[in-house]
């Protein structure tokens, strides 16, 4: 398992930022919530889609999202559906399975095929969060 730490510095104002990291010939990406100054907009909805790119192939790969849990409060571990999701298990009609689910930690596994030789660009995931409190959202998103 290769790990890292991605910095980021910027002059963007708080909102969206799409983040694309790449490690042996694989890329990720991501939109993290700038969070200089920290979130203020408490009670508000901010859905995080989790983007892939140039991905050859789910297997074996575990994905992970960890985030500030004293400013966010997880509403739904999957948008794809019309079902609001919070526990472990597989979410039906999307291949992905919830394998934990802790206060400021998700991890999911997706089971898609991706035709031999491709490469594949999209959305993985996408996680629906509230604000609870004013302060950084700190979400991180890797995959290996």
């Amino acid at each position: 398992r290769s790990t890292g730490v991605l910095t980021i510095e910027s002059t963007a104002r708080t909102g969206f930022v799409q983040v694309i990291a790449t490690y042996r010939n694989l890329s990720c990406s991501a939109m993290v919530i700038l969070t200089t100054p920290p979130l203020t907009d408490v009670g508000n909805i901010h859905i995080v889609p989790l983007t892939v790119s140039d991905i050859t192939g789910y297997t074996g790969k575990t994905f992970t999202l960890t985030y500030n849990a004293s400013v966010l409060e997880l509403v739904d571990l999957c948008k794809f559906t019309d079902i609001k999701e919070l526990s472990q298990g597989h979410i039906p009609g999307t291949g992905i399975w919830i394998t934990d689910v802790s206060s400021g930690r998700i991890v999911f596994t997706v089971d898609r095929g991706i035709i031999n030789g491709k490469k594949l660009t999209e959305v993985v995931n996408a996680i629906e969060f509230r604000v609870k409190t004013v302060g950084n959202a700190n979400i991180n998103f890797e995959f290996y």
